[in-house]
């Protein structure tokens, strides 16, 4: 009998410590101030701070890939061992992937440049305007062609789109309401040349495996994102972002139901 319990303890160990040496990549984009690579040319942002800390609490030294997005989704549907983040959770998605942990809420905004006559009531008046744009297999590219749209124009990053807008080649660009005042500074260009013209409350960013990856792994990842946020360390850099949000680009955002919203929180949209 105590061979058997030594035994199965064996076991138990060896698939634990097999699961936290497995290979893996941490994948995200530059989509400010969610992630983006600092002054100092290290990942940073709110959701690659929360990433980090549940990389120190399973004590991997892995490090995050801040990569083009359309690469980093699609290593997320055809590799093994990939962690990639923030991911939007929806419905087409639900069943690719393994949902860890959600990071954060964000509202996408439909930006067109300030003085640009376009009369937008309704989602479907979007679909007749002479181009929108979207990172390249982003959740909003998905949302825009499962609602019908045709006149989408792609590009690998937000710094293409945004330079895109501001010398008239397309008319709106589609991405998160938190995005437009880190994205401006960062490529020199003033947010107050660009208007919200239409928004659309989008599901949660969260941290997510591909789905062939060990579920020993798979357990493990949840398990110290549940601790993180059980012992108060999820709330500690939430607030320390709600804080930096305000300071670096006056962003009010709060924390609620295990997230943080980016919005203010006496309202449910800005």
């Amino acid at each position: 009998m105590k061979i058997q319990i030594l035994i199965l303890w064996l076991l138990l160990c060896t698939h634990t410590l097999c699961a936290k040496e497995a290979k893996l990549r941490i994948l995200t984009s530059e989509d400010p101030p969610l992630s983006y690579i600092n002054a100092q040319g290290q990942p940073d942002g709110l959701t690659v701070a929360f990433v980090q800390a549940v990389l120190n609490r399973l004590q991997l030294r892995t490090p995050i890939e801040v990569i083009p997005w359309a690469r980093a989704y699609h290593a997320l549907q055809t590799e093994n061992n990939i962690v990639a983040f923030p991911v939007a959770r929806t419905e087409s998605r639900e069943n690719k992937f393994h949902w860890i942990s959600i990071l954060n809420r964000n509202l996408w905004v439909f930006y067109t440049k300030k003085g640009k006559r376009l009369t937008v009531k309704n989602l479907d008046d979007l679909k007749h305007v002479g181009g929108i744009g979207v990172v390249r297999d982003d959740a909003r590219d998905a949302f825009l062609r499962r609602h019908g749209f045709t006149n989408i124009f792609t590009a690998a990053d937000l710094d293409t789109l945004h330079h895109m807008l501001h010398k008239n080649r397309i008319d709106l660009t589609f991405f998160s309401y938190t995005g437009l005042i880190p994205l401006s500074k960062k490529i020199g260009i003033s947010p107050d040349e660009y208007t919200p013209a239409f928004q659309v409350n989008p599901p949660g960013a969260y941290i997510t495996i591909s789905k062939e990856t060990p579920l020993s792994v798979v357990q493990q990842w949840k398990n110290a994102s549940q601790k993180i946020k059980s012992d108060g360390t999820f709330n500690t850099i939430a607030d320390e972002w709600v804080i930096r949000l305000k300071e670096q680009h006056g962003l009010e955002s709060h924390v609620a139901d295990g997230a943080l919203n980016l919005w203010p929180k006496t309202s449910k949209q800005p």
